[in-house]
């Protein structure tokens, strides 16, 4: 695997590449969604992690334990390199927990919220 960083309409991003083998049929291992690339499954709480793509300080929590979200709703905004990204949810759901406060510092892949599974 090999770490790159790539600018795009001006946002800089770190990407892994996973180099594949000719005529293999795995696929690469370690991917993520495009829409949200951090939102990973919390086996032990039954819901979606929702991680921080960047390092930055978290400036607003747009939520609450116990807020409904949609897709696409905002959970928070970090600040990095003097710009502003909304962290927006993966999926639908509940807010069962929010781990970061404003003005907190966030690494790349900490977790900020947990959403847990719509009830049905």
């Amino acid at each position: 695997m090999r770490r790159f960083k790539v600018r795009v309409n001006g946002i800089e991003y770190t990407v892994d590449i996973e180099e594949m083998v000719s005529g293999s049929d795995s696929q690469p291992s370690g991917g993520h969604q495009a829409g949200n690339p951090v939102a990973e499954k919390a086996p032990s709480a039954g819901g979606t992690e929702v991680k921080s793509p960047i390092q930055g300080t978290v400036v607003r929590v747009e939520v609450s334990a116990g807020d409904s979200v949609s897709a696409g709703d905002r959970v928070c905004v970090l600040e990095a390199m003097k710009m502003e990204y909304d962290i927006t949810a993966p999926c639908a759901g509940r807010i069962a927990e929010v781990r970061v406060a404003k003005g907190s510092a966030a690494e790349e892949g900490t977790v900020l919220a947990v959403i847990s599974p719509a009830a049905v």
